[in-house]
């Protein structure tokens, strides 16, 4: 059995263990003891018998078993051979890494050569450059010993005396240092012998100073409650000595200021009184000059059809003979006689006949008075009085509707400090809410609350905006400019009350929507109105002369249209407030939860005649604005008028289709006035010079005339959108059409030399706006000497040729200008290819019809289907094609 066990270990060591697995398979049974378990039992074979007993003694024989030192022994071995097995394997591990380590030491050591060798170089170059600099000064040194030999010598003699004299000083100076030290350290040693004495003394007085203290500890006590006793009851005679000294000192203070405001409003009478003479001399020297330019204009001189005659209204009214027309101004008389209506007169009739010096005369004085246009102004404003007296009726429900809602307060830090300044104020409003005036006296104490009110909201947070609306600041605020509506004439101290009342408000409406909306739920939209329109119509100095309910201001002659203007309650009190009217519109337009109050409040602006007003004002400024107020006044009206046409441009759905209807009248009035004299506006400001002359270079606009323009071409874009058949009327009326033509012709010109990407912008939409589908504003764009306004948008920068987003701006315009004008199209192929044009259209073709099959968003109306109908797009691109 051993031999047998020795014979199978020598063959399992011999053979591999791939070999060993191969054979264990191949003897392996196919058939599982599971599977032989669940297999029905094989059919028994017949055994031989004693089988069962052979069995027994060849497994029970003791030849089976091996030896206990024999299997001691075949372990030890197999031990043996695998820790041989073991270090052969970790011998050779060893190895690889010494040969690791070997050859990271030899990297290093070659890098190390490296880097000394190169150290080494570079200290041989440096030494040899030393060396050589070293030597060239020697050289330098050389020359100069051999000039400065003598004076070397003479002043190495001087040095050895010197050094000689200071050695015999040093040693007198040794010697008594010596002697110092000697003695300081004999001192030294008697004192630490004296301080030992003193400190045995101080240990001797400390132990009875400690006993001295206790006993001064225990009386200090005592007499400290005693003495706080006696300063409690100091301080409180103090506090109510000092309390009555200020109150002394404020009532000394408010009666100062009020004297100081007295007299300040006596000497800004005396002021006003001096500069009201002022102004009725300068209108009578204004007048005079007026009729000077009168007769000197009613010479017949030839007109070119490019001149920019003078910005002002004609003093007497001309009249045309041959059409029957009142001219009112220069600038419309060049229109007129430029125009179709006249040309078309004209065409029947000899030189002699349309001469016009002869057609143009004064007006008859049966025509002199009110015209068919300034009789529906008027109506419409006596039916608007009405109308604007029912929508503050629907207002004032809506402020008992929103006392009914409970809203949830909401917590703020500066929530005490807001609430005392509230209540300063309701008291202020309380207390002078019944008389017809504002007491002068109580200003001081007005301005400090308001000052105060204003340190909280600079910070901006929305907590601490809402929490004052909610306490009721806005709706006190707002019925403190109803105390200063009741004063026709404000005094300084007033006006500055009056804006920083206004401030707070726009400060507070500017940074919440839902301030914007409890300030028009609670009806204080209507009363910051009626005090815009007061300031705006009502003259400081004196009433207009012919100012009337029935009749505009605007209408009156220029002369009193300028002093309406210049005396106008404060300048520096209508921009605050036309700001936070604007900002209130803007904010609210864009929640579809307020679109009616919206509305609402855009009717009531109109009705109250609010358009017309602001029309007048532009339509008086005859020269470049100089005063900062009066820039921040235009910009804010048309600001206003933005976020008002805004509004109703969102909800127009496609441009070229039907307009909304006009439930507002705002376009009625802009309709009427002209688009709000804007363009007016414009002429007045960038031509009051004259013509532009394009071979020079013009002159750079400041950044408020930019923001202005900018600004007017928005709200003429928007007019566009809503209405663009009346817009088209508009600007091809006689007068307008000349006043545009110069204006964006003048505005090209400017850009081309001062890039402004914006403003670009704005003036392409308007010019596509203006000429889409209109045969007669088709035809002054290439009216003018050259270049031709045509022209100047054919010669833009490269880029509005090349780039996709500016060629989707300029081609639509493109071809509105030159759709079925064969004029308009011979002058753009003479600077661009038509195929521009025609390949545009096939893109925006393709574009189109793969959009159109996907979601509807929001209208783009920079892109061509709301530039250009769709309707047309097949046949223009025929059009240019051929």
């Amino acid at each position: 059995m051993g031999e047998h066990g020795k014979t199978a270990d020598s063959v399992m060591e011999s053979m591999d263990w791939n070999t060993f697995v191969a054979i264990s398979e191949a003897n392996k049974d196919p058939i599982c003891w599971a599977d032989r378990s669940e297999s029905p039992p094989l059919p028994e074979v017949p055994r031989s018998p004693g089988r069962a007993v052979q069995l027994h003694q060849k497994f029970s024989s003791p030849n089976r078993k091996r030896p206990i030192e024999e299997s001691i022994r075949i372990l030890e071995e197999r031990q043996v051979k695998a820790q041989l097995q073991r270090g052969r394997l970790q011998e050779e591990k060893t190895h690889k890494l010494h040969l690791q380590t070997r050859k990271v030491l030899e990297v290093r050591e070659y890098q190390d050569a490296l880097s000394r060798q190169r150290r080494e170089e570079m200290d041989e170059k440096m030494h040899r450059a030393e060396h050589l600099r070293e030597s060239f000064l020697q050289e330098i040194v050389k020359k100069a010993q051999a000039e400065e030999a003598k004076v070397c010598e003479i002043a190495f003699i001087n040095s050895l005396e010197a050094q000689n004299k200071r050695i015999e000083v040093l040693q007198k100076h040794e010697d008594h240092w010596a002697r110092v030290q000697h003695r300081q350290r004999e001192k030294q040693r008697r004192h630490q012998e004296h301080q030992a004495r003193e400190e045995a003394a101080q240990q001797r007085h400390r132990l009875l100073e400690t006993e001295r203290q206790a006993r001064l500890i225990e009386k200090e006590r005592k007499r400290r409650e005693q003495d706080a006793k006696r300063e409690q009851l100091r301080s409180e005679r103090d506090k109510a000595r000092e309390e009555a000294l200020r109150e002394k000192a404020r009532e000394r203070e408010r009666k100062r200021e009020a004297r100081n405001l007295a007299f300040q409003m006596s000497v800004e009478e005396l002021e006003r009184r001096i500069q009201l003479k002022q102004d009725e001399s300068s209108k009578r020297y204004d007048l005079q000059l007026e009729q000077i330019k009168e007769r000197a204009s009613s010479v017949p001189r030839p007109l070119s059809s490019d001149d920019a005659p003078c910005v002002g209204l004609y003093h007497t009214q001309k009249w045309c003979t041959l059409c029957k027309i009142k001219i009112i101004s220069p600038v419309y008389c060049l229109s007129h006689l430029r125009g179709k209506r006249h040309q078309e007169v004209v065409s029947s009739l000899t030189p002699e006949q349309s001469d016009p010096a002869l057609v143009i005369i004064e007006a008859p004085l049966e025509e002199q008075g009110l015209s068919k246009l300034q009789v529906q102004v008027g109506e419409r404003l006596r039916a608007g009085k009405k109308r604007a007296r029912k929508l503050k009726q629907k207002m004032a429900g809506w402020a008992k509707e929103q006392k009914v809602v409970v809203n949830e307060t909401v917590q703020s830090k500066a929530k005490s400090r807001l609430q005392k300044v509230v209540n300063e104020l309701n008291k202020v409003v309380e207390s002078h809410g019944r008389q017809d005036d504002l007491d002068v006296g109580i200003l001081g104490h007005l301005d400090h609350v308001l000052s105060e009110i204003s340190r909280v909201l600079s910070f901006k947070i929305s907590d601490d905006i809402i929490c004052f609306c909610q306490l009721g600041g806005v709706t006190t605020l707002v019925q403190l400019l109803v105390i200063f509506t009741r004063r026709v004439v404000l005094a300084k101290p007033f006006e500055k009350t009056l804006i920083s009342v206004v401030g707070i408000l726009r400060t507070a409406c500017g940074e919440s929507v839902d301030v914007c909306a409890r300030f028009i739920l609670t009806n204080q939209f209507a009363p910051t109105v009626e005090l815009l329109v007061q300031y705006l119509a009502t003259p400081q100095s004196r009433p207009h002369p012919h100012a009337d309910d029935d009749v505009p201001a605007y209408l009156a002659p220029p002369m009193e249209r300028q002093l309406c203007l210049l005396h106008s309650a404060s300048l520096s009190v209508c921009p605050p407030l036309l700001s936070l009217l604007g900002t209130i519109l803007s904010r609210l337009s864009r929640c579809a939860k307020y679109e009616s109050h919206v509305l609402d409040c855009i009717c009531l602006l109109v009705s109250v005649g609010f358009v017309d007003r602001l029309s007048h004002c532009f339509a008086a400024i005859l020269v470049p604005i100089i005063v900062p107020e009066l820039e921040q006044l235009v910009i804010g009206g048309i600001n206003l008028l933005i976020a008002a046409t805004g509004y109703l441009h969102r909800r127009v759905v496609h441009v070229f289709g039907d307009p909304p209807d006009d439930t507002t009248q705002l376009l009625l009035v802009l309709k009427q006035t002209e688009l709000g004299s804007l363009l007016t506006l414009l002429y007045a400001i960038l031509l009051h010079d004259g013509p532009p002359r394009h071979s020079s270079v013009p002159p750079p606009l400041s950044v408020h005339t930019l923001a202005l323009t900018m600004a007017a071409f928005k709200a003429l874009n928007n007019i566009a959108i809503i209405d663009l058949k009346m817009m088209q009327a508009c600007l091809g009326s006689e007068g307008i059409s000349l006043e545009f033509r110069h204006v964006v012709s003048y505005l090209l010109w400017h850009c081309s030399h001062y890039p402004n990407s914006a403003l670009l912008q704005e003036l392409i939409l308007s010019i596509g706006y203006c000429c889409v589908l209109n045969s007669d504003n088709q035809v002054f764009l290439q009216s003018g000497r050259s270049p031709t306004l045509l022209q100047l948008m054919c010669g833009l920068p490269f880029d509005y040729f090349t780039k996709p987003e500016l060629t989707g701006l300029l081609y639509p315009t493109l071809i509105a200008a030159c759709y079925n004008s064969q004029e308009n199209v011979g002058i753009l192929s003479q600077e661009i290819s038509c195929k521009l044009l025609s390949s545009f259209l096939q893109e925006s073709m393709h574009i189109f019809k793969e959009e159109s099959k996907g979601v509807v968003g929001v209208p783009d109306f920079y892109s061509l289907p709301y530039r250009f109908p769709k309707c047309h797009w097949e046949s223009a691109l025929q059009f240019f094609s051929n």
